[in-house]
């Protein structure tokens, strides 16, 4: 049986493969609402820049049988081939899209139209790459038959909750001090304040929600003297799309805490192949709530909704701040995945790159936390 390819570079074929993107990957082995057609298609109209569509169908006997989310890239003078997705916003498990049982068979035959295009590109890097999948052995494999550079880098961890059936059992399972402190906090605010949690069910909520979130994430990250997770107009218009996006899909899960029609603490979420996806958090720096430990409360009380809805997991995403590890010890580690070109171009690319990573990491250590927030994202989540 013959197995072919064809290359998606303009946004109008992009937008037409909308139907059988998503049947394959709900056929995958890696279903994820950060590989759905929705969001990497947003992905592409609002943060691209100048990356060229570099998509690439593979078919078995004209089935469509695997996807490789593609963009391509030019950074000082290397052609890079990268993941849609993987710049400006955070896009975690991102991976090739193949029917499951047909890895072997996609990989391969994506090699092989690589190495054909190989003026294309002189590096193809897989970053946000969860590692465990079931595609990273067969990419492996096939770069090494290919003589190509492989290097792979831990870059950071998911913590995620496998969800009980009671929120009893979940309790438990976070310690006596945890929830008594949380519980505790819960009923001072409520009792002092007359507050409300609110779940955006319709567009005219979510477009005024989300800009409210806009800016209390603005205003908590300038405190840290960070950037927060909204920073420009596009990553704003990008979130607005995609949330009416999911929205309409039944796939938000987006609350907030009220205080006074004042938002003092959200919950960004997601919901796909019934998981959560806690994708952004925050809370109100102000004095008279931050002490009750907003943000907390609500995050519990979306817990509770999920375990009421029988959702089997509660995925916190790439990040390891204290509070994630308050409420689990499960996590997921995220890798890059480099492949090149075997010459000295690509040598000297990966020794420069070993030495950024390396003065990166020390800088972690000596430079004062308040100097790197300024620099970047970058340090935000490790």
């Amino acid at each position: 049986m013959e197995t072919k390819t064809e290359l998606i570079n303009n946004l109008e074929k992009f937008k037409n493969l909308k139907k059988d993107w998503n049947e394959i990957l709900d056929k995958s082995n890696n279903k994820n609402i950060f590989l759905t057609w929705e969001w990497l298609f947003e992905w592409y109209r609002n943060l691209a820049c100048n990356m060229e569509l570099y998509i690439v169908i593979i078919k078995h006997s004209e089935e469509i049988i695997g996807i490789a989310p593609f963009i391509k890239n030019k950074k000082n003078n290397f052609k890079i081939i990268e993941f849609l997705g993987s710049s400006f916003v955070y896009s975690d498990y991102l991976d090739l899209i193949i029917k499951k049982e047909f890895e072997g068979i996609a990989i391969k035959e994506l090699f092989s139209f690589l190495q054909s295009n190989s003026t294309d590109w002189d590096i193809i890097k897989l970053s946000d790459f969860y590692l465990d999948s079931i595609n990273k052995d067969f990419i492996l494999k096939e770069a090494s038959n290919n003589s190509l550079i492989l290097k792979t880098e831990e870059i950071s961890k998911c913590p995620y909750i496998t969800l009980p059936q009671k929120m009893e059992d979940f309790y438990r399972g976070i310690g006596h001090d945890t929830r008594y402190k949380i519980k505790k906090s819960m009923k001072k605010l409520m009792h002092l304040h007359k507050t409300s949690i609110i779940s955006v069910n319709n567009q005219k909520l979510l477009e005024q929600a989300i800009f409210m979130m806009f800016e209390l994430n603005c205003k908590r990250w300038s405190i840290e003297h960070g950037k927060g997770s909204f920073y420009t107009k596009n990553i704003k218009d990008f979130n607005l799309a995609i949330s009416k996006r999911f929205l309409e899909n039944g796939w938000l899960r987006f609350d907030y805490m009220e205080v006074e029609n004042k938002m003092i603490s959200y919950c960004y979420n997601f919901k796909f192949n019934n998981k959560i996806y806690g994708y952004s958090t925050s809370y109100n720096i102000d004095k008279k709530f931050i002490k009750y430990s907003p943000g907390k409360i609500l995050q519990i009380k979306c817990i509770e909704s999920a375990i009421k809805e029988n959702i089997n997991e509660y995925d916190m995403l790439r990040g390891t701040s204290k509070y994630k590890y308050n409420l689990t010890k499960k996590e997921r580690q995220l890798i890059n995945i480099f492949v090149a070109k075997n010459n000295l171009k690509t040598k000297i690319y990966f020794i420069s790159y070993d030495i950024y990573r390396i003065l990166l990491k020390v800088s972690r250590k000596i430079v004062p936390n308040i100097i790197r927030k300024k620099i970047g994202e970058r340090y935000f989540r490790k």
